[in-house]
């Protein structure tokens, strides 16, 4: 019976020694606990910090797209919801930078661009494999890089020629697009003065400020597209006068549509002019405007029919 006891007593102490190591381990592990959850909010709000010196360096500016907000549902579920609505908006060839836009070439080459999404490359776009191969941030797709616009990586991961390039440094940037990403040569960008003759405009100065203003434009080359800029001189009252430019003439030729509904394309070439070419002969009819129509009695104007006029005029040319 001693014996019975005893061995009872052993296996109680076993028991309950098994019992309370359990425990001892489980406040062992919680004493460890918020140390280990201290560490990983640090690492977190380190990476989150990293992620917004990333994007607020190589971002594209609010100057230029603007988001409704800057936080966003992590998940769809979230999102469902919140049911927050979002927006962009976007102004076109801004000045973000208080410059010129950056502009990239890649001259005769290709585009570089994500071959499923059609994304093109940029700042957020990750490169691999000693830069053999791009990530596009878009869709995730893994892209070889083409030999024309390889770079070897640094010891950070970064392309050695970044610095230099305008495409990998800014959210904004234009592309001066190749020959292969138009079916067609780029036509030359035209410019349609349409201007009032009537009497009303004549008795106001209208006629002679907007000519004025069209010669300093043209003296100080102040249209856009250099030496493939075309233009054309239409005037109107209760009929549409055009004008015809020729380097062999001494004063331009007025062609008087007294019907233009009846009137069809094509148009003589000479009235849409190079300035680049005629730039004297154009200066000459704008002096002579005001002088030309200073008799007008006209009080009533055709202005519907001069823009149909002038929208068959670039139909051969294209645009909308």
């Amino acid at each position: 019976r001693c014996v019975q006891e005893t061995e009872y007593k052993q296996q109680s102490q076993d028991q309950v020694g098994a019992q309370t190591q359990p425990v001892q381990d489980i406040h062992q592990q919680a004493s460890y606990a918020p140390e280990t959850f201290t560490q990983q909010s640090s690492q977190q709000e380190q990476v989150a910090s990293e992620v917004r010196l990333h994007l607020e360096t190589y971002g594209s500016p609010k100057t230029v797209m603007r988001p409704s907000s800057d936080l966003f549902p992590l998940s769809k579920k979230l999102q469902a919801q919140t049911q927050i609505p979002f927006s962009m908006s976007v102004q076109p060839f801004g000045s973000p930078y208080g410059e010129e836009t950056p502009l990239i070439s890649f001259g005769n080459q290709p585009l570089v661009r994500c071959e499923p999404c059609r994304a093109y490359i940029n700042p957020f776009a990750k490169f691999v494999e000693n830069g053999y191969f791009w990530k596009c941030n878009m869709c995730g797709s893994k892209e070889p890089v083409p030999n024309y616009y390889y770079a070897a990586l640094d010891s950070n991961g970064e392309r050695v020629d970044k610095a230099q390039r305008p495409e990998l440094m800014y959210g904004t940037f234009d592309i001066k697009a190749g020959s292969d990403y138009s079916s067609r040569p780029p036509v030359p960008p035209v410019y349609f003065f349409l201007i009032d003759v009537s009497k009303e405009s004549i008795e106001q100065g209208l006629l002679e400020q907007t000519a004025n203003t069209i010669k300093e434009m043209v003296q100080n080359d102040l249209l856009k597209g250099n030496e493939r800029t075309k233009v054309a001189i239409v005037t109107y009252d209760t009929h549409i006068h055009l004008y015809q430019i020729k380097a062999n003439l001494t004063m331009p030729q007025m062609v008087i549509l007294t019907d233009p509904e009846d009137f069809q394309a094509p148009f003589p070439d000479d009235i849409l002019i190079n300035v680049f070419e005629a730039k004297d002969q154009l200066i000459q009819l704008l002096d002579s405007l005001p002088t030309m129509f200073a008799d007008a009695k006209q009080t009533e104007t055709c202005l519907i029919k001069a823009i149909n006029v002038c929208t068959k005029m670039f139909i051969h040319i294209g645009g909308k």
